[in-house]
């Protein structure tokens, strides 16, 4: 039995490694998040950490697929885990929230390299007939729902394989571009609206001194549990509301937007792909498997 199918698997079970360390970074992020608001201070930083990741991110993207087609996936690919893992060591060793930002910002530009190559390495090494189930099963591991993997096929179906990484990442750029740009905005939307009701504390509160007010007025004190019991009430009701008011416009605002997007959708009409009266630039309906693995550089 030739070794090729081993390669194949083993290349599949590192591709999904690497995503799935992706995928836990994020979970992680959000579930420690509070923990590190109360250790390290600065929630008027909060968003930064995640938007920082996705800016970062999201730019590295084109030029990680630019990359891989010029000097090979699996170099490329292996830099962008380097990057990822030394980012997320120094985001643990962060002493303050600028330095975890600025680490995040690093970690985002490994995380950059990830889901874009992982599936333009893919593209390499499947038949066009297997692409779908297989980069369906990455979407699972990514969350990407039913139409990127779609997409992918899509574009890598019509350039040819010295093309595949720029367009795959090219793909993935544009689909996290909005999520990048909206979680920005509505970040410092939501810290904006937070400053304003603890701005507006000192004239609700004019009996207590104002040294006493200011280390009351402080949004942290809702994520320690001992903290919040010492509070006076009233004190900790309008903390509530402050969280409350810069929590609910954002929330109400992202739904808005979401609900335009769906209602401008009936009105695109039909968009069909049209035929191709030549032969797709990819001739490797059926790639010979020595030369795609070649190709990727994983043999």
């Amino acid at each position: 039995m030739s070794s090729e199918p081993k390669k194949v698997a083993w290349i599949i079970v590192g591709l999904m490694l690497g995503m799935l360390l992706g995928a836990l970074d994020q979970t992680i992020i959000s579930t420690a998040m509070p923990t590190v608001i109360r250790d390290l201070g600065g929630i008027a930083m909060y968003s930064w950490v995640f938007s920082i990741y996705m800016l970062t991110s999201t730019t590295s993207m084109p030029i990680f697929g630019k990359l891989a087609d010029l000097y090979g996936r699996k170099r490329i690919y292996l830099v962008g885990i380097g990057i990822f893992v030394i980012g997320s060591a120094l985001c643990g060793l962060a002493t303050n929230m600028t330095e975890l930002i600025i680490f995040r910002g690093l970690q985002g530009i490994g995380a950059g390299a990830l889901m874009p190559i992982a599936m333009t390495i893919i593209g390499d090494i499947m038949p066009v007939e297997k692409r779908g189930k297989m980069q369906g099963v990455f979407g699972g591991v990514m969350a990407m729902g039913l139409i990127m993997p779609t997409l992918n096929i899509a574009v890598q179906g019509e350039v040819a394989a010295t093309s595949r990484g720029i367009v795959t990442s090219l793909v993935q750029f544009f689909r996290s571009i909005g999520a990048t740009v909206g979680g920005s905005i509505m970040g410092v939307m939501m810290t904006n609206r937070m400053t304003e009701g603890l701005s507006g504390m000192g004239e609700k509160f004019r009996q207590i001194p104002a040294e006493q007010l200011g280390k009351f007025a402080n949004p942290q004190l809702l994520l320690d549990a001992n903290a919040r019991l010492k509070l006076p009430a009233d004190i900790l009701t309008e903390l509530q509301q402050v969280f409350v008011h810069g929590m609910s416009g954002i929330f109400l605002t992202g739904s808005l937007i979401v609900f335009a997007g769906v209602i401008i959708t009936f009105f695109l009409g039909k968009a069909w792909m049209l035929p191709q009266e030549t032969k797709p630039i990819d001739n490797d309906v059926r790639p010979n498997k020595d030369s795609v693995l070649q190709q990727s550089e994983f043999v």
